[in-house]
């Protein structure tokens, strides 16, 4: 009957309704998800641009020392890095949205100031040792 055949399309509309729902609810999730944690690492960034920067001028041993801990927490979230990029790829697979572009660019803003802390980090530590070396000599 027609009742019937409309009760049916109401029922299967509902369904794709609460499937489009907890589509846009898990991308809103992840999307969330994915913005902290880039926030979260380019705050952390920043924190060891500033303490680089704070240690530049050192003519000791310990801000040596310090760069040199620094370096390695760079290369130890070298992991930290790709998998944001990597989330983001996979989330963009998942989902194709407009919205992921606006991430796309804080991942690579991310990913260049990745590259320039990393430098600076080179370059301090160089400095410094070279500061140390005719100091001792």
């Amino acid at each position: 009957t027609i009742e019937a055949e409309s009760r049916k399309k109401l029922d299967h509309a509902q369904e794709v309704s609460e499937a489009a729902k907890e589509t846009l609810r898990d991308f809103c999730s992840q999307k969330s998800q994915m913005e902290s944690y880039i926030e979260k690492l380019s705050d952390w960034l920043c924190t060891v641009e500033q303490s680089l920067s704070a240690h530049s001028d050192s003519r000791d041993t310990e801000g040596l020392r310090k760069v040199k801990e620094l370096d390695l927490e760079l290369v130890n979230q070298q992991g930290r890095i790709d998998s944001a990029r990597e989330s983001l790829n996979s989330l963009c697979r998942k989902y194709h949205s407009a919205e992921l572009e606006g991430l796309g660019s804080r991942v690579t803003e991310m990913i260049k100031q990745y590259e320039t802390v990393n430098q600076l980090s080179s370059k301090t530590q160089g400095r410094l040792q070279e500061v140390l070396e005719d100091h001792f000599n």
